[in-house]
């Protein structure tokens, strides 16, 4: 979608959303996909421990924003990947939604060849 993403479109005209894959889905139609499959197929992908936190991280930057002790459980001290997680998390410090939605997506299809053949 080329046209979307014109330099000779106005200013004063807002950004389309970006166009990550060349099937032509939007970003927030490619992460819905790759939500989806995560949630179906989370067991059976082969990602490394610090994927998978990256993952969870990547998410709730998404749909929570940038950490807050106030947007997490307290974790004991010995809740190893509680820990982990929350780490991950303040780890994007500022990325945006959307930057968080791109990483996700991209994490997912690098692990999964059923979301390759889509995106």
């Amino acid at each position: 979608k080329m046209e979307e993403n014109d330099a000779s479109r106005p200013s004063s005209e807002p950004p389309k959303e970006p166009t990550a894959s060349e099937s032509g889905l939007t970003l927030e139609e490619m992460y819905d996909v790759a939500v989806k499959h995560f949630k179906q197929v989370r067991d059976d992908l082969t990602m490394s421990y610090e994927d998978r936190l990256n993952v969870v991280a990547y998410w709730r930057q998404a749909t929570r924003g940038k950490w807050e002790a106030s947007k997490t459980k307290d974790v004991g001290y010995f809740d190893v990947v509680g820990n982990d997680r929350i780490k991950a998390w303040r780890a994007l410090g500022d990325a945006t939604p959307t930057e968080a939605k791109q990483k996700f997506v991209d994490a997912l299809t690098v692990c999964s060849s059923q979301l390759q053949g889509l995106f």
